[in-house]
């Protein structure tokens, strides 16, 4: 990462450092802020790589349904209030825990879906997006 202070523009610098043959790679850095108001987005790296917050002003998942084939999830997370359309246990049969007690399928539910700006948690790839949650295994 480099500071420019020497009054050269950012194209000018990575022009220059594109055309070094000892240079790999050269990009400017990009500053943005993805839909705010989650306390836990300053630590969704991802989130930021990914560029989210410019996907998001072209889509949030609105009109998609994903189904979640995991652990259960929590039914009841305020990160995922209204976003969970239906639900069904598939692994009933030796199951030791509740539908809603499984943390792995909640977790991949929020990474997908956790709603954004809501004061809550983390914000999902597609906060609009509609899921199903299928229990298909629980937790050793």
């Amino acid at each position: 990462v480099y500071a420019i202070d020497d009054g050269r523009s950012v194209a000018d610098v990575v022009q220059a450092l594109g055309s070094d043959a000892r240079v790999g790679s050269v990009q400017p850095m990009e500053t943005f802020h993805v839909l705010a108001g989650d306390p836990y987005l300053p630590m969704q790296a991802a989130i930021q790589d990914m560029n989210a917050e410019r996907a998001h002003q072209l889509a949030t998942g609105r009109g998609i349904s994903i189904a979640i084939v995991d652990t259960g999830v929590d039914l009841q997370h305020p990160d995922l209030a209204g976003q969970i359309a239906g639900h069904v246990d598939l692994a009933t049969v030796g199951a030791k825990q509740a539908f809603n007690d499984d943390i792995h399928g909640t977790a991949v539910a929020g990474v997908i879906a956790a709603l954004a700006n809501n004061g809550q948690g983390i914000v999902g790839v597609a906060p609009d997006a509609r899921l199903y949650a299928l229990r298909a295994c629980w937790p050793s």
